[in-house]
């Protein structure tokens, strides 16, 4: 009974320590998808999700620093979603710039 106990507590302490890591890890995938979405052009072909993107990382990072880890993982998975969205629209809309060549 004892035994069990104290795998227990390990069981838990080491749950608690993974928190940090799991919502940084989301974090840089939320970073890197803004990056990319501001190469594809997000910055001008779609400010809205590029601005809601880049609040939710703010907010993301903001909460990890609380150490509010369950809170940021949730905005930086928001974060990376926009992010998507932003880099889609802005290559759809390059593509619809391209001039036809002849």
């Amino acid at each position: 009974m004892q035994a069990l106990k104290i795998l227990l507590c390990v069981w838990v302490l080491a749950l608690a320590g993974c928190g940090f890591i799991v919502t940084g890890m989301e974090v840089v995938n939320a970073k890197v998808a803004i990056l990319s979405a501001e190469t594809a052009g997000a910055k001008v072909h779609a400010v809205y999700e590029y601005q809601v993107a880049r609040a939710y990382l703010d907010k993301a990072k903001e909460e990890t620093a609380y150490a509010e880890y369950w809170s940021a993982k949730k905005f930086a998975e928001k974060a990376l979603d926009y992010a998507i969205r932003a880099r889609r629209r802005a290559e759809a809309m390059s593509v619809v710039e391209q001039p036809m060549m002849e």
